[in-house]
């Protein structure tokens, strides 16, 4: 079990988060910087911090 700021989940759904979590954080880097818009800098802030409970 996981805590997130959306409240508790499952392995699974950490795992699945994690995994949406890499995607947004590659996408980012694989933009060259002085292509980042502000769309792509408010997109990071889509990354979900997880907390392994117990």
């Amino acid at each position: 079990m996981y805590s997130t700021a959306n409240g508790i989940v499952t392995d699974a759904q950490a795992a699945e988060i994690d995994s949406l979590n890499n995607e947004i954080w590659k996408n980012f880097w694989s933009i060259p910087r002085e292509k980042r818009t502000k769309a792509d800098w408010e997109k990071l802030l889509d990354i979900q911090i997880l907390v392994k409970k117990g």
